[in-house]
């Protein structure tokens, strides 16, 4: 293990080790959503909504279309929490608490970024996202990073860790790579330098390995 892998895998221990006091227990999705909910008002959402359509992230829904019709910001902060990721933050949580939480609040602190925003100085959708991630990543640093590429590659709707599972032949390390590259494209356009790929694909598969093997304490 070279130096920048030993450094960027103790900045994800030292992240998770940060947010350990806070983390709650939880036994039940019930308990998980009433946590979300909590910890959301703290990054300033006001109003929730639970669907069951097939939602893959948080979403802040109506601000754009609410600044076309009227040209002034809601009064209301929706948050859409889906129920796929609540039950799969639940399946995180009861296995690694801490990974949990920090998936969490990485991924509130990206989407209170929407609630910052004016739409009617972003040219599209895509380009108000790429301002989001660029203030997650420098808030939560490369941990945030590589937990979320971590938690889109291999839990999201896209996921790969039920190819890995459920396959015959197996997806080996450099299938793996080739789809956490794609993320990093499609997800973090102009925000990850193609210089950096091989560090976090190393980071995102350790971390895996990390909660596969991880007990519960």
């Amino acid at each position: 293990m070279d130096r920048e892998q030993v450094r960027g895998r103790a900045e994800i221990d030292d992240a998770l080790r940060k947010v350990s006091s806070s983390t709650t227990q939880i036994r039940s999705k019930k308990e998980l959503r009433n946590h979300i909910i909590e910890i959301a008002r703290q990054y300033g959402f006001n109003v929730f909504k639970n669907t069951r359509f097939g939602y893959e992230d948080f979403t802040v829904k109506t601000r754009v279309k609410f600044y076309r019709k009227y040209g002034k910001p809601p009064t209301t902060k929706i948050l859409v929490i889906p129920n796929c990721l609540v039950r799969r933050l639940c399946s995180i949580y009861k296995k690694w608490p801490e990974l949990g939480e920090f998936l969490l609040r990485t991924t509130l602190w990206h989407e209170c970024q929407h609630l910052l925003q004016d739409p009617t100085k972003f040219a599209d959708f895509s380009t108000m996202e790429e301002e989001a991630n660029r203030l997650m990543m420098e808030r939560m640093g490369r941990p945030g990073l590589v937990v979320c590429v971590w938690y889109f590659c291999f839990y999201g709707k896209a996921g790969i860790w039920g190819r890995i599972l459920n396959r015959k032949k197996r997806l080996d390390q450099g299938e793996a790579g080739k789809d956490i590259i794609n993320c990093l494209e499609r997800t973090y356009p102009n925000l990850v330098s193609s210089n950096e790929y091989d560090e976090i694909i190393d980071d995102v598969l350790w971390l895996e390995t990390e909660y596969q093997n991880h007990e519960r304490r």
